[in-house]
């Protein structure tokens, strides 16, 4: 899926737009591999992933990945849009209006920023990728939600702990990544450290997670995407027993200290 990008594709945000007077804002064409996006100052490099904030005033904002456009958006909170543009996923020549689109969040995509966000237009093709492919679609107000949440909790860096480990993690892609998210099928972490395989990844989606303290006691990695944020109280929120675990970009907050007992947000315990 990451194949070479044709030239045709460098031009791919005026393909299809009508001509209109000289007045109307519109996107333009991305120069590819020499712009940086607006909001994370990366080279913006895949088509697929990219997105155009148009002002008012005909400015044009890029961005190379969609949740970057939506981050952007809701910060301008409306205030001198006149349109939001998104690249359509299974016809790459042709851009969509961001509010319109339908959007495909898979792990497997690579996108720059690691959201895995592609765009789709809606009507019967979406409707089919998503029988087909049992992923619910999600809509332009639903990322707008979650760059709410990870914007609420950016003044928290986000945590990594690392375990060593004594065996090999299996390659990219052999193991089929479990997501964690408030409104997904899987909503708690405890309950995807139980389905979840020897040396498997654990995707967390944006969001306040308030559990019991969670035990990770096999090789896994957990990685927060958003800066996912876990409350605690009166007691550990994470503690770690086994080797082989890798936590990272996750925010742990709010552990209620006590002189009776030792608290900690992360607790290592056993592992080497």
């Amino acid at each position: 899926m990451r194949g070479a990008v044709g030239p045709r594709l460098l031009t791919f945000f005026a393909a299809g737009l009508a001509l209109g007077g000289c007045t109307t804002p519109r996107p333009r064409a991305i120069a590819f591999g020499r712009e940086s996006c607006a909001h994370c100052h990366m080279t913006i490099t895949d088509p697929r992933f990219a997105g155009e904030l148009v002002t008012s005033k005909g400015l044009v904002y890029t961005f190379d990945d969609i949740e970057c456009l939506a981050s952007f958006a809701l910060r301008e909170d409306g205030a001198g849009i006149h349109s939001l543009w998104v690249t359509d996923f299974l016809h790459p020549d042709q851009p969509l209006k961001a509010t319109r689109a339908r959007y495909w969040r898979n792990e497997r995509f690579r996108s720059p920023m690691s959201s895995g966000l592609v765009a789709v237009a809606d009507g019967p093709e979406a409707d089919s990728l998503a029988e087909t492919t049992g992923a619910v679609l999600e809509h332009w107000e639903d990322l707008l939600r979650d760059a709410r949440l990870t914007g609420a909790h950016r003044d928290h860096p986000p945590t990594t702990v690392t375990a060593s480990s004594a065996q090999p993690a299996p390659a990219a892609g052999q193991e089929r990544d479990l997501v964690v998210r408030p409104d997904g099928p899987i909503r708690t972490l405890t309950r995807a450290l139980q389905l979840v395989r020897p040396y498997g990844r654990i995707v967390v989606r944006p969001g306040i997670y308030r559990e019991p303290m969670i035990l990770v006691d096999r090789p896994v990695t957990i990685e927060g995407q958003g800066w996912p944020t876990f409350v605690g109280g009166e007691h550990d929120v994470f503690r770690i027993t086994a080797d082989g675990v890798s936590l990272r970009g996750v925010v742990v907050r709010l552990v209620t200290p006590t002189a009776a007992e030792d608290r900690a947000g992360i607790r290592v315990s056993g592992a080497r």
